[in-house]
């Protein structure tokens, strides 16, 4: 037997405990059932008289509970759906974005674009004046760019990602404004005619791209950049004549050897 005692059910006392409960199943209202029980029951603790399980009083009182309970979750429902759903897709696709990194970076093109560092440097040596040698580097470097720009876009077709995608985009934010920074010093020193400080300035601020776009690639990208911003302090700290050999070590020799370590470890 239970009792219904304010929306609550209660186990009663077995039939014969007590005297007021031999004449049968009654029920007694509570506040949602009828009017106030008579002063003399008792304690409001035991407020009510047993019910039989399957009596309508007790759907009755159970079918109130759960009406209530219904309507405050529906209502409930459509503030929170409604004002966080946009929210928590923005937060997801802005995570997926963020925890891929950009590894189009082609290693069989670091390779060539060593190889025509080496070419350039070889070349340039042989130039009579300061125009031809920058002549010959500003050639290579073009040569060089086309050649990366068609081996990443292969790279990336080929891993099904594109070059327009957000880390793209920083990773190519981060190597414009170093390279950008470069072309208006070599203007400069061109139009003052100090040729010589040409090779340090590039191996830093070529460096200073690849630490800077590295941070949303691969960490090894980072590590070149180190790499060329040690040999530009190295072109700085030893004599202006050998400019061009700094140029041949790191265009060439460094971006040969990160080269292969890219295509060996993270794809052509």
């Amino acid at each position: 037997m239970m009792r219904c005692i304010s929306n609550r059910w209660h186990l009663a006392p077995p039939s014969g405990s007590d005297p007021r409960l031999r004449s049968g199943p009654r029920l007694k209202s509570g506040p949602h059932l009828g009017s106030d029980p008579p002063s003399d029951v008792g304690p409001p603790s035991e407020i009510g008289s047993p019910v039989p399980l399957g009596s309508p009083s007790v759907f009755a009182c159970f079918a109130f509970q759960s009406l209530d309970r219904y309507d405050a979750e529906v209502a409930a429902q459509p503030e929170s759906v409604g004002s966080h759903a946009a929210e928590n897709l923005r937060f997801i696709r802005h995570a997926m974005e963020r925890s891929s990194a950009f590894t189009a970076i082609p290693g069989l093109g670091g390779v060539v674009m060593g190889v025509i560092a080496l070419a350039a440097a070889a070349g340039a040596a042989t130039q009579p004046t300061g125009d031809r040698w920058l002549l010959t580097w500003l050639g290579a470097a073009a040569l060089a760019a086309v050649v990366g720009l068609i081996m990443m876009a292969r790279k990336a077709r080929a891993a099904g990602a594109t070059l327009t995608g957000a880390n793209a985009r920083r990773f190519a934010l981060g190597m414009a404004a170093p390279f950008v920074a470069g072309a208006a010093i070599t203007y400069e020193l061109w139009a003052v005619g100090t040729f010589t400080a040409m090779a340090p300035t590039w191996l830093l601020l070529y460096g200073v791209g690849l630490l800077t776009g590295g941070q949303f690639s691969v960490p090894v990208v980072r590590g070149i950049g180190v790499c060329f911003m040690a040999v530009g302090i190295a072109a700085i700290l030893t004599p202006p004549g050998w400019g061009n050999a700094w140029l041949a070590i790191g265009f060439g020799g460094l971006q040969i050897g990160f080269g292969i370590h890219i295509a060996r470890n993270h794809g052509g």
